[in-house]
């Protein structure tokens, strides 16, 4: 019985001292949450990619970096973030006359951006990834962070047009912050 009462003491000591053992005073630790606002793009002027009068057996194609490119301008952008740019072309340009022909449109004469506020300058343009995306770098000119995106293109097939008749078709430049 002696040695029942001394082994029940032992646990009741063991059980004592284990608890206190067994409870850990928490550690903390605290993670900081931060977010900056950005301001939005926001579109500005605009320039046509415009062939101008052409004959019926020329296959006119427009670069993206000269005089004659079409672009957008967009504000806004914050300093040093990266701009994503998916562009969208016509598969044709279709007529506002009666005939009911359309031209083939390629986008093979790329796409650049010109990070600059001010005047659009096609030749100065740096070339985008491809003719219909690519990303860049916001930067500023110490006041303004406006940049413009510059695309060219071709038509195929003026042959199919009819004389007289305008093609118009609508090329579609998305810009967003990554």
């Amino acid at each position: 019985m002696k040695t029942l009462k001394t082994l029940l003491t032992v646990f009741a000591m063991a059980g004592i001292f284990s608890a206190g053992a067994l409870a850990q005073t928490p550690t903390n630790q605290t993670v900081q949450a931060s977010a900056e606002i950005i301001s939005n793009l926001s579109a500005g002027a605009t320039s046509a990619l415009s062939f101008g009068q052409i004959l019926a057996s020329a296959t006119p194609s427009i670069a993206y970096n000269t005089a004659s490119a079409g672009w957008a301008e967009f504000t806004g952008a914050t300093e040093g973030a990266t701009m994503d740019v998916a562009i969208t072309y016509p598969a044709s340009l279709t007529t506002t006359g009666t005939s009911g022909t359309a031209l083939t449109f390629a986008a093979d004469a790329g796409a650049g951006y010109q990070s600059t506020s001010g005047t659009a300058d096609p030749t100065s343009a740096t070339a985008l990834a491809s003719a219909t995306s690519g990303s860049f770098t916001a930067t500023s000119d110490g006041t303004n962070t406006d940049f413009f995106i510059f695309v060219g293109g071709s038509i195929t097939d003026a042959s199919a047009g009819v004389s007289g008749e305008t093609y118009t078709g609508d090329i579609t430049i998305a810009v967003t912050h990554q």
